[in-house]
């Protein structure tokens, strides 16, 4: 009988855990010349980008919290409330950042709650980091913005549109 019983709790302990990680939101804000010009917050729409690409959602509760320029983001570790037709969704932020569109139809991503740094855009498409070499500051802002120009793997391409974007999970 303890035979029995050890032999089951060695079964028990080799099999494989089966824990999922929880699968990641990323919502984008409406278009803005300026991400800190037009937070995240109650009553704003957000765009679904992944898993379920070009769903639209309604802020209905958001936790904030201030940053250095004045502008307010979503907290990382607070908990974003939304709803559209098909009801309502709760999910905890995970990070937040700014998608920049440019003007060949690349999208690249800046994690890091308004912090920018060229060395760590991503490619949206492929979720690859991009070698960005250069960076003309056009309207003199000290920020990426709208018009700018980049040096991109060599090419250079201009910024067309700023949104505020989000990665979170379902709670």
């Amino acid at each position: 009988m303890r035979l029995t019983r050890m032999l089951s709790a060695i079964a028990l302990l080799s099999l494989p855990l089966t824990a999922q990680a929880a699968e990641e939101h990323i919502f984008e804000m409406e278009p803005t010349r300026n991400v800190a010009q037009v937070p995240i917050g109650v009553c704003s729409n957000l765009h679904e980008i992944l898993p379920v690409y070009c769903r639209s959602w309604h802020v209905i509760a958001v936790e904030i919290v201030f940053l250095r320029n004045g502008s307010t983001t979503p907290k990382t570790g607070g908990q974003l409330v939304v709803e559209n037709e098909s009801g309502k969704a709760s999910f905890r932020v995970q990070w937040t950042g700014t998608n920049y569109h440019l003007d060949n139809g690349e999208v690249l991503l800046s994690k890091g709650n308004g912090e920018t740094s060229l060395a760590t855009l991503t490619d949206m498409a492929t979720m690859k980091d991009r070698a960005v070499t250069g960076w003309t500051d056009t309207d003199g802002s000290g920020a990426l913005s709208v018009n700018d120009s980049l040096t991109v793997d060599g090419r250079t391409v201009k910024i067309v549109d700023v949104r505020g974007v989000l990665g979170a999970t379902a709670e």
